[in-house]
C-alpha cells in the first residue's frame, strides 16, 4: 500500500517541481502549485514517517481523513484550472506536467476512496 500511494505523489512532486522553476508563470499559477506542492510534501511525509508495517487499511482510513480528500479535490481544481489556461498560457510541456500532477491526484484520490470503504 505504501508503493501504491508515494508513487504517485512522487510524480506530482516531480511536475510541480519542474514547474514551479519555469520562470514565465503568473503569480496565480505559482500560488496554485505551491499548493499542490505543498499537500503533496506534507502527504509524502506522513506515508514516509510512517512505518511500512503500520500502514494497514485501518491507519490509513485515520490518516486520510475527509480533509485529506478535500485537499487532494482542490489540487485537482487547481490543476484543471491551469490546463483551461483561464489564468494564463502553458506550453506544451507545461501542459504535459500540469496533466501528470491531474492524473496522479485523481489516481490518489481513488486509492483513498477505496481505503475509506
Amino acid at each position: 500500500m505504501r508503493d501504491e500511494l508515494l508513487n504517485p505523489l512522487y510524480n506530482v512532486l516531480s511536475a510541480s517541481d519542474y514547474l514551479l522553476k519555469e520562470t514565465i508563470l503568473n503569480d496565480l499559477q505559482r500560488k496554485f502549485l505551491h499548493s499542490i506542492h505543498t499537500v503533496s510534501q506534507d502527504m509524502q511525509q506522513l506515508i514516509v514517517m510512517t512505518p511500512p508495517e503500520l500502514l494497514t487499511i485501518e491507519r490509513a482510513r485515520e490518516m486520510f481523513s475527509y480533509e485529506t480528500r478535500e485537499l487532494l479535490a482542490s489540487m485537482i481544481g487547481y490543476a484543471e484550472v491551469l490546463e483551461s489556461e483561464a489564468e494564463g498560457k502553458l506550453d506544451t510541456t507545461q501542459h504535459e506536467q500540469v496533466r501528470i500532477i491531474h492524473t496522479n491526484a485523481t489516481v490518489l484520490v481513488n486509492i483513498i476512496a477505496e481505503i475509506s470503504e
